[in-house]
């Protein structure tokens, strides 16, 4: 039985001196990156078009116009109505229909997320990890009544 402490101690303290020394372990760096496509279609309004109208009128015998030649130039969006009333009045109307051509676009958003590794020189082991997390009053409290309990238990068998 007077062993017993002894054996104890040791054992404690190798315990201690085998896990209080630890290699730093490299810390992995992760990336991503996020793309985002984004798909629409975007209006192009086709630009106006143009006619061009040439024509000889001449009067015949009897006092009337008469239209002896006529050229029309136009583009493929425009439709020319060349019109000559009975009193020789030339009446032109041109029809251009609104056109509007809508093309793919893509939008793409690149977002990269890097996250930096802080190197920790020296990590916190399981029992200080602990202790942060329980606060030191509240596991002195513990550490305090556990010791009062086998103070008390202690006194008990000896008064006995």
């Amino acid at each position: 039985m007077k062993k017993l402490p002894w054996i104890l101690t040791i054992f404690l303290l190798s315990g201690i001196w085998f896990t209080a020394c630890r290699s730093i372990k490299q810390v992995t760096i992760e990336s991503r990156t996020d793309s985002i496509y984004i798909e629409k279609l975007i209006p192009v309004i086709t630009p106006a078009d143009s006619a061009a109208i040439r024509a000889l009128f001449e009067c015949d015998e009897n006092g009337k116009v008469v239209l002896r030649w006529l050229d029309v130039a136009n583009t493929k969006n425009v439709q020319a109505q060349l019109t000559i009333d009975s009193l020789g009045n030339v009446i032109a109307k041109m029809k251009v229909p609104q056109d509007t051509v809508y093309i793919p676009s893509k939008k793409i958003t690149v977002k990269e997320y890097v996250e930096v590794p802080v190197e920790v020189e020296k990590k916190l082991t399981k029992w200080q990890a602990m202790k942060v997390e329980l606060g030191g009053w509240a596991f002195g409290v513990l550490i305090a009544f556990v010791l009062l309990a086998a103070g008390w238990f202690i006194y008990k068998k000896i008064k006995k």
